[in-house]
């Protein structure tokens, strides 16, 4: 399959891709999320990202996902900060990247993407950061 022979390659090339999402009661497929890093120059960095079937929306998939994905992003990565680009009208992943702790930056229009602006959402590691 094309698909999975991309996200493969991805891995390969830049340490980054897509896991598959499989629910464990039952292991259907139900998705899929993980990292992603762009080679556009107008790209913020590396993201993370996920895509659930609509029939699993608002059961804590995409949470859950989104924080592995975030975690390796920042403890295997070594990243000091991640993005994820949303579109304005995909209100349910704001919602989820607020609660991974991602926050608005600003909406801009992308060179793939041009025909509709994305949100641009930005979470900061806290490793070796001072609490004070």
């Amino acid at each position: 399959m094309v698909v999975s022979g991309i996200f493969l390659g991805q891995w390969e090339l830049r340490g980054t891709g897509n896991w598959a999402l499989e629910e464990k009661a039952t292991g259907r497929l139900i998705g899929r999320a993980g990292t992603h890093r762009p080679e556009y120059e107008d790209w913020p960095g590396v993201e993370i990202g996920w895509a659930l079937h609509p029939e699993v929306w608002g059961q804590g998939f995409a949470t859950e996902a989104g924080q592995v994905a975030k975690d390796y992003g920042f403890e295997v990565l070594g990243e000091k900060e991640l993005f994820s680009c949303i579109l304005p009208s995909n209100h349910r992943s704001q919602a989820v990247a607020q609660r991974l702790g991602f926050t608005f930056l600003e909406e801009r229009v992308l060179s793939h993407f041009p025909q509709e602006p994305h949100g641009i959402w930005s979470c900061r590691s806290h490793v070796g950061s001072d609490p004070t």
